[in-house]
């Protein structure tokens, strides 16, 4: 069986919905984080009731080159069109509570 690089991938097209904010190490810019809004139709079964639209706050982080030309091209309020794989993961808050967390 071939190894299939597509399995585990999302395209999200949006807005950037917070400033982008680089990730550092060692005083190099290695990565960057931001929030992508994605508006999603709400659907009605009742054929004439008003159709609300809603949308989801999609947390996105990019490293290497990507990162670089996200933070010298995109703004806040900027369309952009993602392509990633998504992400589940959890940690340990500092109540004890477990946290679990989505990241495109």
């Amino acid at each position: 069986m071939a190894y299939s690089r597509g399995v585990n991938q999302i395209f999200l097209l949006g807005r950037i919905a917070t400033d982008i904010n680089p990730i550092e190490k060692d005083g190099k810019t290695i990565g960057c984080r931001f929030n992508l809004v994605v508006d999603r139709p709400a659907v009605s079964k009742e054929k004439d009731a008003a159709r609300q639209q809603t949308c989801d706050y999609i947390p996105c982080v990019c490293w290497s080159w990507v990162s670089n030309h996200v933070l010298e091209k995109y703004s806040k309020g900027m369309m952009i069109f993602a392509i990633g794989s998504w992400q589940s993961g959890s940690y340990t808050g500092r109540d004890g509570k477990k946290v679990y967390t989505n990241t495109c």
